[in-house]
């Protein structure tokens, strides 16, 4: 790994409004590009905003109109953005995924492989762990409730990621009741 520098965002994305967070996702990506800042990591799903129930109708096909843009804004400053859209699929749930755009301007992704269980009824899971190449760095992608399962970490070390990416989000206006929480 050559020296890199990273951004790590956190922001509240508003459920529904894409152009409202578009506007504040790109304030943080011509920041983090004055900054020289190698790879900058939004929260998960921060295009369309977190909320299992409603996400779902703001689905997006990668790539598509906000992917297209953040990959032009990846070009345009030469970074790398990571960041979370709701993906449409073929089946009738959306994926959560986290759009990987490069300076070249293509766009790879990442879609969330172990759901949180409030999730499931909502969304379809992801089935690989792919690693990130770029000059500087390889890295992974494990969202919010991956982190439960350390064997995900250890699947994309072995393919060689340096480093792990942990975006994460939470609807802070809505109570989740956790089986670990129940009693």
């Amino acid at each position: 790994m050559q020296k890199l520098s990273v951004a790590l965002v956190q922001m509240e994305s508003a459920v529904g409004d894409i152009e409202k967070n578009l506007l504040k996702i790109k304030k943080h990506v011509e920041h983090a590009a004055r900054e020289k800042i190698d790879i900058i990591c939004f929260p998960e799903l921060s295009v369309t905003g977190y909320s299992p129930e409603k996400s779902p109708c703001y689905a997006e096909d990668i790539p598509g109109p906000s992917s297209s843009i953040l990959s032009r804004w990846a070009h345009e400053l030469q970074t790398i953005i990571l960041v979370g859209i709701c993906e449409q699929s073929e089946n009738e749930k959306p994926f959560i995924t986290q759009a990987v755009c490069m300076p070249n301007g293509n766009i790879q992704k990442y879609r969330k492989t172990h759901l949180a269980p409030h999730e499931v009824s909502f969304f379809s899971t992801g089935r690989d762990f792919p690693v990130f190449q770029t000059p500087k760095v390889k890295f992974g992608i494990e969202i919010c409730w991956e982190l439960h399962f350390p064997e995900i970490t250890s699947i994309l070390s072995l393919q060689g990621a340096e480093i792990v990416f942990c975006p994460y989000a939470e609807n802070v206006n809505q109570k989740v009741s956790h089986p670990a929480h129940q009693k």
